[in-house]
């Protein structure tokens, strides 16, 4: 069970997945945000 738990470790680095899917998170909200303001901010021009 040791040699698993460091394996997942490893995959992962030093941080848990909690931490992992955090930075996911702010990362996807980040560019949704660019997205959003570039390409929808300025609506649909009338």
């Amino acid at each position: 069970m040791a040699d698993e738990k460091k394996a997942g470790q490893k995959a992962y680095g030093k941080r848990p997945l909690w931490q992992w899917i955090l930075i996911y998170l702010i990362i996807a909200a980040i560019v949704y945000g660019l997205v959003y303001y570039f390409f929808l901010r300025g609506g649909y021009g009338y």
